[in-house]
């Protein structure tokens, strides 16, 4: 029988320390301006692969997204694609005693409203992720908020910081759910 872990307070901090230290930096050296409009901006790139890493329910994974527009302002996010985890197992003193987990393949797939834009955008909304697993497969919903960043230029990237808050009981599942997430992308 497995013993299921919860996420150390240790770990969460660890996680939030390092989101911090990649979202502030790129939100202060960032060059904003007031007058850069929709009209400014050469056809929109609707398309974009994207890597995200944790979030999602999955440790890593990569999605295709399509941007639908909607009015200038406000934009739908469709997102899907595959990603893996693995087992959350944490080994505070020695060496694990756990057997080797192997690791698993998930199908991510969410929903997004965009409001803002064009460069940034706060993003709600919904999505879930279905992880393949020979002992039963678990689907696990969750509602996603988060900020976005379009680059414009030589390099159209995409950068998403953004948090997931899953509809269900984390005491029955044994896959690493981390609530935060990041992900860079190419617009095309």
């Amino acid at each position: 029988m497995r013993i299921r872990k919860q996420l150390s307070p240790l770990l969460f901090r660890s996680i939030l320390i390092m989101f911090l230290n990649i979202v502030v930096p790129i939100s202060v050296t960032t060059k904003i301006n007031a007058q850069t409009g929709f009209d400014d901006i050469a056809g929109p790139q609707l398309n974009s692969i994207n890597l995200h890493l944790l979030g999602d329910g999955s440790i890593l994974s990569s999605t295709y997204e399509r941007l639908i527009p909607l009015k200038k302002s406000i934009d739908i996010s469709a997102r899907g694609g595959l990603g893996y985890t693995k087992e959350f197992q944490v080994c505070v003193f020695g060496p694990c005693q756990f057997s080797a987990v192997p690791a698993r393949l998930t199908l991510v797939h969410s929903l997004t409203t965009n409001l803002g834009g064009p460069r940034f955008y706060f993003e709600a909304g919904l999505g879930a992720n279905f992880i393949v697993d020979p002992e039963g497969n678990l689907y696990l919903p969750y509602v996603s908020g988060g900020i976005r960043w379009n680059t414009f230029g030589v390099l159209p990237f995409v950068i998403r910081a953004y948090f997931n808050y899953g509809f269900f009981d984390s005491n029955q599942i044994i896959y690493a759910f981390v609530p935060l997430g990041l992900s860079i992308g190419f617009r095309f």
